[in-house]
């Protein structure tokens, strides 16, 4: 892994390494690091990075997909787990996810920064679905779902005058649950070849 980004005149400089076929199971495993760069407004942070994906856990049916990142003001956690359905035929799915992302925000005005706060968010979902219909032409899948998101506000520092007339965004948490629906046609086409 190898890439430049510019930013104004300067360069953030990311450098890493990534296994597509690890142990030759299929499993993918890359780290990376960045050299941040700020240039007026903009501002990238230095970071580095894991990220580990495994198609079949333990040569079961799961899959799981996990990222650590660690930033220069924060760090970001990805966690997913699922038996998703591999094909038309497959009866149930269940997929569980989790996230977390703490970092430093800043409010700009008039090209200067103003004000700067700790912005923390957390995320989870956990949904079942079960295939109604199976198989083609036509498959229907329903089934329970359920999510957590929040947001929250931390150590707010005004940096210029001008940053007391901004304000960082309002914390808020939400939970929502429902049913989720889904239909899929599949469409055919067939070729005969003489």
């Amino acid at each position: 892994i190898f890439q430049v980004q510019g930013v104004d005149k300067a360069q953030a400089v990311t450098l890493g390494l990534a296994e597509q076929n690890l142990l030759g199971r299929g499993k993918r495993l890359s780290a990376w690091g960045r050299k941040g760069a700020e240039a007026r407004n903009t501002f990238i942070e230095d970071s580095w990075g894991v990220r580990y994906v495994d198609p079949n856990i333990m040569g079961s049916w799961y899959r799981f997909d996990g990222t650590i990142q660690g930033l220069e003001t924060g760090e970001f956690l990805q966690a997913i787990a699922e038996h998703p359905f591999y094909s038309l035929e497959t009866p149930w799915s269940v997929s569980m996810f989790g996230q977390h992302f703490r970092r430093e925000r800043r409010l700009i005005w008039n090209g200067e920064i103003a004000s700067v706060f700790e912005q923390e968010d957390n995320t989870g979902r956990i949904d079942f679905s079960f295939a109604l219909r199976r198989g083609p032409p036509v498959v229907h899948r329903i089934g329970p779902f359920y999510e957590y998101v929040q947001k929250r506000v931390r150590d707010l520092r005004i940096v210029t005058a001008e940053g007391r007339e901004l304000e960082p965004p309002p914390d808020h948490t939400t939970s929502s649950m429902g049913i989720a629906y889904r239909r899929l046609g599949v469409d055919y086409i067939v070729e005969e070849r003489i």
